[in-house]
């Protein structure tokens, strides 16, 4: 299935699915933002987890950072500066490294 929001010019983030949807306020439109907001926190929890996050925590994690980035992609797109989404993940990383089990190393 073709992605109804387009390609993003930062690779694997996609594109921000509030643009897309402010100027077409259709139940179809809606619809498709829903699944595409789905799509977006399963990926987003099951690589959460597979970073040692616990499952109980990735889905719950993943709405705030989605968040983030879907409103620092707005930001950036309205400035043409990439500096809000570079905040972004800066200022995610430390909460995601502690949210992270830590491993035992294999041997």
């Amino acid at each position: 299935m073709a992605n109804p929001f387009g390609q993003s010019p930062v690779p694997n983030l996609g594109r921000p699915v509030v643009g897309e949807c402010s100027s077409k306020r259709t139940e179809a439109t809606r619809t498709a933002a829903a699944g595409a907001f789905a799509r977006w926190t399963r990926a987003v929890a099951e690589a959460l987890t597979g970073m040692g996050v616990p499952a109980d925590r990735a889905e719950p994690l993943a709405t705030p950072l989605i968040s983030g980035l879907e409103g620092a992609s707005l930001i950036a797109r309205t400035e043409r500066d990439m500096r809000t989404l570079q905040t972004v993940a800066r200022e995610f990383g430390p909460l995601l490294d502690s949210c992270a089990q830590r491993r035992s190393p294999r041997g």
